[in-house]
């Protein structure tokens, strides 16, 4: 744009100022000219405009931190395969519900975005989708359960590409079914997505003629686990726990204490599969996963990145290629982006094919169960 301006310049302008002298001429000049400068202001104008802003909401910092950096690399990778026309701007809500909220503000109010990828574990800072829902900005998250999210308010500008929580609890209790375990235990972290498994497992248990027969909830930072792991009479336990301390900590004191209990969990603990040092405690463990992983994804991912993808990486990508293709379809107006994405299916990496119910989330996706002994996958259960 500066070349632009030059050349014009160049071959309107400046020749018609050499000899000028005066004052009064070179005001003349001005006034013959001030159409062509605001002009040439407003051309510039239009092409910075030309730029749709995609907001990017991620836990950078704290207690989320591996999960937002997992995402940001899965939503960078979406963003690349796009022309130029998608700018992306990213925010850190700090794992903090109120900086959630001050970050959705300002990608709303100071960055103009027609649309966000976040945030990281939607259903526990759900200030962020109070704003863009009443300021009807369309968001996608990659780590929140819309289950979890749905069941406080109805946020219909809001989908998530991370995995129906019902879903996956009908996978688990239908394997554990299939290895006669009729009792079970829950270990899960005191917020809001362990919070929708544990109403899950209560609503569909009995379905499967299992019962629950105890549920221990730990605050974030807990790291002795043994006291309510002493007191375990059930065939298996379910565990879900965010911090990586935590699920060390649980799965070494559980292997020192209950070696011989079938422990079930969420896809989440593939990722702690990738880290050697963890591979002495992630024993005799079987997790649900969905059953379509892409490998071109995979290594289009190491490729990037030098590293597998880990957590919610792919989720990031497909919440990011999704709202992209969404905008590049039916332009930046909010009504028409959610009409979108509630009326098409969509190609991702994580599912495969999908389209999204009233509630904002995934139909489509068969997960199935894997095993994990070693720190490696052996095999599908």
């Amino acid at each position: 744009m500066f070349y632009l301006y030059y050349v014009l310049y160049k071959t309107v302008v400046h020749n018609e100022l050499q000899g000028f002298k005066t004052t009064k001429v070179v005001s003349d000049f001005m006034k013959k000219y001030l159409a062509l400068i605001v002009l040439l202001l407003l051309v510039g104008c239009s092409v910075e405009e030309s730029q749709i802003v995609v907001g990017g909401l991620f836990a950078l910092t704290g207690y989320g931190s591996e999960w937002g950096e997992a995402e940001l690399k899965g939503v960078t990778l979406a963003f690349e395969e796009y022309d130029d026309k998608f700018t992306l701007k990213v925010e850190d809500m700090q794992s903090d519900n109120k900086m959630a909220v001050l970050a959705t503000q300002k990608l709303i109010d100071f960055d103009d975005v027609v649309g966000i990828v976040g945030s990281t574990w939607l259903e526990s800072y759900q200030g962020a989708a109070v704003v863009a829902n009443d300021r009807n900005v369309p968001m996608v998250t990659p780590s929140g359960s819309i289950t979890a999210l749905q069941n406080t308010r109805n946020y219909n500008h809001v989908f998530s590409t991370w995995y129906r929580t019902d879903s996956q609890v009908h996978e688990l209790l239908s394997d554990m079914k299939s290895k006669d375990i009729d009792t079970i235990e829950l270990f899960l972290g005191n917020e809001a997505y362990w919070e929708d498994f544990s109403n899950s497992f209560h609503l569909y248990s009995s379905d499967y003629n299992i019962a629950i027969i105890g549920e221990s909830k730990f605050d974030y930072g807990t790291v002795d686990y043994r006291t309510s792991l002493a007191k375990v009479s059930a065939d298996a336990i379910f565990f879900g726990l965010n911090g990586e301390q935590e699920v060390f900590s649980f799965l070494k004191q559980r292997k020192e204490l209950l070696p011989e209990v079938v422990l079930y969990t969420e896809s989440s603990i593939e990722g702690f599969a990738m880290r050697k040092d963890f591979d002495d405690v992630l024993d005799d463990i079987y997790m649900v996963s969905p059953a379509m992983p892409d490998e071109e994804f995979i290594e289009y991912y190491t490729l990037r990145w030098k590293e597998p993808p880990v957590l919610d990486s792919a989720n990031a990508y497909d919440a990011a290629k999704l709202l992209l293709e969404a905008i590049d379809a039916v332009g930046t107006s909010s009504d028409e982006i959610v009409d979108y994405i509630r009326d098409n299916s969509f190609d991702t990496v994580t599912f495969g094919e999908v389209s999204f119910d009233e509630m904002g989330g995934v139909i489509g996706g068969d997960f199935q169960i894997k095993y994990l002994d070693n720190g490696s996958l052996l095999k599908k259960s």
